[in-house]
């Protein structure tokens, strides 16, 4: 996830993994999650235990998840990303077009989609954003490079709920009016506007916030353009033009996520199938558990390259971490700069070989409110896991080491053997006095 106006899907976009593709933009585009991958995946195909309660006609708020690998078109494995399939309709028509492998973030806020000019999926003429006389576009920064493309208006079904007239961005759309601040912007001045740097048919932002930089939008990533060119707009005068939580535009389940996926064990999974159900606490099938650990978020927006709706702080092996956050769309355990980075070259290049390997460690989070939580975790040798399971594509233990010493990041690996929830900012949790932006989270069975 990023700040305010940023899309950040994984921290690693500052790495260079030689063999990477570049997964989805920002954190989680260009360079980042992705192995390549000329076989199918041969390891175990994992789904949740069969006494959670799994997808079925009558819950139309469940929405099933896949970590496979990514779009096949790719010719790469994307590694630890989780996806979706979800419907796309023109504004109050039923003229609708399914897309597959839109990665779900809750790091970010917003819905993109990878134009088919960008050989995406999206193909229908979605009806464009107007700014008085200008169309709309936005340059989405990542961690890794950046994304340009048009704010259009669409309905979008999830599960069997549907949020109406969203502002959505069709990334790849008209680049060749990229005005030359949107690179300049962006950490590193690397386009992710097709298939091959994205990874993913789209990014489904489902992040702690409403829209993806609300009246925080310094510096501005959006711009008004015509045919003449583009200029900033700073959107705050109209901000539900903004991209917007797609989640939060439903009229009902509409106050979080709650995404259960089971543990790939210490040798990763070919296939894990899990569910992001919709609401939480709003249904019997999305109600928490009495044993989840909740922790209160810090809710402000940041104009640097990080979440908002952070923890306060953590400490791992008795160092403390100014910066540490929950982000699905994060492919890696990212523990500052305390791991060894395997040797270049090596097929876990570009990720952390900690030694001893396997080393396990203890983690205790301070939320808003300085309640405590510990939790723990292994972690293996990238090169350990890549040379001896090269088709799997889910890793609960694979980590890479930061430029820095400040950032813990629990990304994906996290999520694995667990229901995560995502309360979002200024919603409640029914049945209890809790409100957001809050996580919580339990064990699966």
């Amino acid at each position: 996830m990023r700040s305010p106006y940023l899309v950040l899907l994984t921290w690693l976009a500052w790495l260079t993994f030689s063999l990477f593709l570049t997964a989805c933009g920002g954190g989680g585009s260009s360079s980042v999650g992705g192995i390549p991958s000329n076989s199918t995946p041969t390891g175990a195909n994992i789904a949740l235990p069969g006494n959670v309660s799994l997808n079925s006609s009558t819950d139309n708020n469940v929405i099933p998840l896949t970590i496979d690998g990514g779009p096949t078109a790719t010719k790469t494995n994307y590694v630890n990303g989780v996806f979706a399939t979800i419907t796309i309709c023109m504004p109050s028509t039923t003229t609708c077009q399914r897309i597959d492998h839109v990665l779900v973030d809750t790091g970010s806020v917003g819905l993109r989609l990878l134009a088919q000019s960008g050989q995406g999926e999206l193909s229908l003429p979605l009806p464009s954003i107007m700014d008085r006389s200008y169309s709309l576009y936005e340059c989405a920064l990542f961690a890794d490079g950046y994304a340009w493309g048009s704010v259009n208006s669409a309905d979008i079904q999830l599960g069997g709920e549907t949020a109406k007239n969203v502002p959505v961005q069709i990334i790849g759309a008209a680049t060749n009016l990229t005005p030359s601040s949107c690179p300049q912007s962006a950490p590193v001045n690397v386009p992710e506007n097709n298939l091959a740097s994205l990874g993913a048919n789209g990014i489904l932002g489902v992040g702690v916030f409403s829209q993806d930089c609300g009246l925080s939008c310094t510096p501005a990533p959006y711009y008004d353009c015509n045919t003449g060119g583009c200029q900033t707009t700073a959107v705050v005068p109209s901000i539900t033009n903004q991209l917007q939580n797609p989640v939060t535009q439903l009229t009902q389940d509409n106050n979080g996520i709650l995404i259960q996926l089971p543990s790939p064990g210490p040798t990763g999974a070919a296939v894990i199938t899990g569910q992001m159900l919709l609401g939480i606490n709003t249904q019997s099938d999305n109600t928490l558990p009495s044993s989840a650990t909740q922790l209160a978020l810090v809710s402000v927006f940041s104009s640097s390259p990080i979440p908002a709706g952070q923890l306060n702080q953590a400490q791992v092996n008795n160092q403390t971490y100014s910066t540490s956050y929950f982000d699905s769309g994060t492919s890696i355990w990212e523990v500052g700069n305390q791991l060894p980075a395997c040797p270049n070259g090596s097929a876990g290049s570009g990720f952390a070989c900690p030694n001893p390997s396997p080393q396990n460690l203890q983690a205790t989070l301070y939320d808003a409110n300085n309640q405590t939580a510990m939790i723990g975790f292994s972690l293996e040798s990238a090169t350990t896991l890549f040379s001896d399971y090269p088709a799997n594509s889910a890793f609960d233990n694979l980590a890479a080491t930061a430029p820095d010493n400040q950032t813990f990041v629990m990304g994906l690996p996290f999520f694995y053997g667990k229901g995560v929830a995502t309360l979002f900012q200024s919603k409640s949790l029914p049945g209890t006095g809790a409100s957001g932006p809050l996580v919580a989270y339990y064990s699966l069975p």
